[in-house]
């Protein structure tokens, strides 16, 4: 979105001030360093990215594909290890990655990114290693997951929170069902992502997915599981050839470097937040990029049979 609205005022630009000689819709370029790099604990190799910020011909960002590859040592420093990072990919002068394998970092440890570049700029960054949340459900399915408990009791939804004290943390969450369908007499594996709810919008229902959250809660309605569910045979008259797997949940977890990058990139989470600025969030002293971490949490049920023979599928033992 930034690049298209770069070239329309860079031709709004050629069009009312072709006149001026000394005018240019170009801003003066900074000659700075990026670093970008994100950690998981199921990362089975991290990776840093250097670059740095570079000038075009023309107006168009879109018309140059290659990043200046950028030297550098990379060494990762957290509390108990000094890990360092070899270059492992560079090609057609693009963009330089460094990576290694890294012991489990530890949660809530301190881990810090220097990368010393050939000119002798210096780019540091911290960022504090995340852990799994603890989930807490509205309901058990201690004899498989279905929708068909009693709901004045245990509610409509499927509820899940994830009590913690953090605040500048951002949360994406994930429902899905995963299910196969026999085509041609081969087993075929799918999926098909749960939206929390339906609601009906000019006369025909729509789906509502998850989007970035700093609320640590979250409902799927009843409802709405069963009509993806249902639909999974779209149509399909023989039902047996569909057989129900698992139901699989994940909470994604951005720490507040990540969270606070993801929001001055795409907005903020709510519908009533106003930027102010065009700023993008940065961490990265002798430069401008992102250390950050996020950490998934997930969990499958698998299905309860009397929830399966509802909608005519088969279902897979436990």
């Amino acid at each position: 979105m930034k690049y298209l609205l770069y070239f329309a005022f860079a031709v709004i630009s050629v069009l009312f001030f072709s006149c001026s000689e000394d005018f240019s819709p170009k801003s003066d370029i900074a000659d700075k360093y990026v670093l970008y790099a994100v950690f998981s604990p199921s990362d089975f190799y991290s990776d840093v990215y250097i670059s740095r910020v570079y000038d075009i011909d023309g107006y168009d960002p879109s018309k140059f594909s290659i990043e200046p590859a950028v030297k550098a040592k990379v060494t990762l420093q957290t509390n108990s290890h000094t890990y360092d990072f070899p270059e492992t990919r560079y090609r057609n002068e693009s963009r330089s990655v460094y990576s290694n394998i890294i012991d489990l970092i530890k949660p809530n440890e301190k881990a810090t990114i220097t990368a010393v570049l050939q000119d002798g700029t210096v780019l540091t960054a911290n960022a504090v290693s995340l852990n799994q949340l603890y989930l807490v459900y509205s309901y058990a399915f201690g004899s498989g997951f279905t929708t068909k408990m009693s709901h004045f009791l245990w509610g409509s939804s499927f509820k899940i929170s994830w009590p913690t004290n953090k605040t500048n943390d951002m949360f994406f969450a994930s429902f899905s069902v995963y299910y196969s369908e026999m085509i041609n007499g081969v087993e075929t594996f799918l999926s098909k992502k749960i939206p929390v709810k339906f609601i009906k919008q000019n006369g025909a229902y729509e789906a509502v997915y998850p989007s970035s959250q700093y609320e640590k809660e979250i409902a799927f309605d009843y409802a709405a599981i069963d009509t993806v569910v249902a639909g999974l045979s779209n149509g399909e008259s023989d039902k047996s050839k569909f057989k129900l797997y698992w139901m699989s949940l994940q909470i994604l977890e951005f720490d507040p470097n990540l969270s606070s990058y993801y929001a001055s990139i795409y907005g903020y989470s709510d519908r009533f937040s106003v930027r102010v600025d065009e700023s993008v969030y940065s961490n990265v002293a002798g430069g401008i990029g992102v250390f950050g971490m996020k950490c998934a949490t997930t969990n499958k049920f698998y299905i309860n049979p009397d929830y399966a023979a509802l909608f005519g599928y088969q279902y897979s033992e436990w």
